[in-house]
């Protein structure tokens, strides 16, 4: 039975999923070739082939737009007004489920203070709906998320009864008295060193950055204020420029953000993506674009002439380490690759495999690690960490019961067969029931050395998984 739990719970202990790979092509130009971006779709679709987890470009486009919703602005406004209408039929539980897609798509799309006037509405409509259900946690909920979002929030008499407006009004004071946390945000702009060359300064107006903390416009940057402790969204806009929105975690420090609008005036989000920068700086931005994408690895193309032959480059970065996996290249011809020599670049730097068509820079499977004192916090691919640090521990404290049971079983069967021995050593009774209790005994006490072993090994998972898993806050983040 021991047994059957150890591999039981060794068959179900929860997998790391396949790490997110991004791919994006590299040129010193403001607009990549286009026999770079056609070589670099190529590559992904190779790359994909092996592993299904290469992003997808219309992805990649969102997430560095900022737009990951599946409705438009005004789509959202006229499904709200749609839920006014369901709810005053006196369907507020159907008008709740819509209000609250709303606020999931709002909170998904590009901040703008429209957007966030209408989450504030849809919010507060949401608040009124689930109290008419009756939820009464989930009104108070409503109600507490509006007030740390728009501490400023007022309700319109004309809508609200008095009842509900002193309801915000005792939300406010108690999101109010939580412990606070100074929030301070600045922006890296074009120009500075190591970022964006001349052509993503032209990309960037000369309009001030404006910045969003969790979809509410709070001026530009530099910006500080005060918020509660927890993940919270920022992001910024200059001009039609936008800056990813970022999670950070506020407390129990104080958090500084640095957004970086150089490089996001770097990337060409409409070819490939692509990234426009010099030399300098370019593999801290390649890192940094790895994180506002929730990459694990960044395979990075690029075009090189050596000695007159003109060759498609391709390098492996792990986002988190910040290190250079491997780099290699093949020939192209008229500006292209073959296909052969795609699927043995793309083989090579997912894999290692080596291929007489792929020259390397280094020796397969060297690291060279990046200089990141100025670069983004990894994104977390730590979460599959914790349920399976939870289900070790669960584990242990499963083979630990089940050793503890087994060594009282063991100490009875020896005590019943040692009660069958009369003093002169001769056995009382049955031969057979005697040997039983040995053999009871015996294999009690074995799979008692047996859930002893596997209580320590699935503890020291638990501990090492934890461990790994925790997270640690650090003092600056920069993206």
């Amino acid at each position: 039975m021991l047994h059957a739990l150890l591999a039981a719970a060794l068959a179900s202990a929860p997998s790391a999923p396949e790490a997110p790979i991004a791919v994006i092509a590299l040129d010193a130009a403001s607009t990549p070739a286009a026999e770079l971006v056609e070589m670099t779709h190529q590559l992904r679709a190779a790359c994909r082939e092996r592993a299904p987890a290469v992003q997808d470009v219309r992805d990649m486009r969102a997430r560095l737009l900022g737009d990951r919703a599946s409705s438009s602005l005004a789509e959202l406004e006229r499904a709200f007004a749609g839920a006014l209408l369901t709810e005053a039929h006196g369907d507020a539980a159907a008008a709740a489920r819509t209000l609250r897609g709303i606020v999931a798509e709002l909170e998904l799309g590009p901040e703008s203070t429209d957007a966030f006037g209408l989450w504030t509405r849809a919010q507060l409509r949401l608040a009124h709906a689930e109290l008419a259900n009756g939820r009464a946690r989930e009104y108070r909920d409503a109600l507490e998320r509006l007030a740390d979002v728009n501490p400023a929030v007022r309700a319109d008499p004309d809508q609200y009864s008095p009842s509900f407006r002193r309801e915000l009004d005792a939300a406010r004071a108690r999101v109010a008295a939580r412990p606070r946390h100074a929030l301070r945000i600045s922006a890296a702009l074009p120009g500075a060193p190591g970022h964006a060359n001349e052509a993503g300064q032209a990309k960037a107006s000369s309009e001030p950055v404006a910045v969003f903390v969790d979809g509410r416009p709070v001026g530009a940057a530099p910006a500080a204020l005060s918020v509660s402790g927890g993940k919270h969204r920022v992001g910024a806009a200059k001009g039609s420029l936008r800056v990813p929105t970022v999670t950070v975690e506020v407390g129990p420090d104080d958090v500084d953000v640095a957004l970086d609008v150089a490089l996001a005036a770097a990337v060409d989000v409409n070819a490939g993506p692509a990234l426009a920068l010099a030399a300098t700086g370019r593999e801290t931005a390649i890192v940094k674009l790895g994180a506002w994408l929730d990459a694990a690895r960044v395979l990075t193309t690029s075009v090189a002439v050596d000695s007159g032959v003109t060759f498609l480059v391709g390098a492996l970065y792990d986002v988190q380490r910040g290190s250079l996996l491997r780099e290699g290249r093949v020939r192209t011809s008229a500006g292209l690759a073959a296909p052969e020599h795609l699927a043995a670049l793309s083989s090579f730097l997912l894999t290692g495999q080596p291929s007489a068509a792929v020259l390397t820079a280094a020796p397969p499977g060297a690291r060279r690690t990046l200089d990141l004192s100025a670069t983004v916090a990894a994104p977390d691919r730590r979460s599959w960490m914790r349920p399976a640090a939870l289900g070790s521990a669960a584990v242990a404290l499963g083979a630990g019961a089940l050793t503890v049971h087994q060594l009282f079983a063991a100490r009875s069967a020896a005590a019943d067969a040692e009660a069958m021995i009369r003093a002169d050593g001769t056995i009382v009774g049955d031969s057979a029931v005697y040997a039983r209790h040995r053999d009871a005994a015996s294999a009690a006490r074995r799979n008692v050395w047996i859930g002893a072993t596997g209580t320590a090994v699935f503890a020291a998972a638990a501990g090492a998984l934890g461990y790994l898993s925790w997270e640690r806050g650090a003092p600056v983040v920069r993206f």
